[in-house]
């Protein structure tokens, strides 16, 4: 008898083993979250808890983050249906991820330098 499973045969077995798994892992993801929560409720309810403001770069950098997300959503939903401006396709989602990539990089870069800047005293505008 051969054993050999063929290519048909292995695209089943991985659509039946990652649908249990995508929901162990967002199982997984939301008790940590509750825990999290949980935890930060109970200590702030103790009393000695610390207040601050978050600085105004939290604010930006979320934003940002969110905006990049939207896009990169939009340009991947485009790339699918071949609409999109650098060609569509797999080259269209290689453009669509470099760029992306880039920009995300140079944010991160532009917030590490704040930060540093602001923990050596200097005033740093936004």
């Amino acid at each position: 008898m051969d054993a050999t499973i063929t290519i048909e045969e292995k695209r089943e077995i991985r659509e039946k083993v990652s649908k249990p798994l995508l929901w162990i892992g967002m199982i997984s993801m939301s008790m940590v979250f509750a825990g999290l929560t949980s935890a930060y409720v109970v200590r702030q309810g103790k009393g000695d808890w610390l207040n601050f403001d978050l600085p105004q770069l939290f604010y930006v950098s979320t934003a940002i983050i969110l905006i990049s997300s939207v896009t990169m959503n939009w340009t991947l939903s485009a790339a699918r249906k071949g609409k999109s401006e650098y060609g569509g396709g797999k080259t269209g989602n290689e453009n669509a991820f470099r760029r992306g990539s880039v920009l995300l990089g140079a944010e991160g870069n532009h917030h590490q330098c704040r930060c540093r800047a602001a923990q050596n005293g200097q005033d740093v505008p936004i």
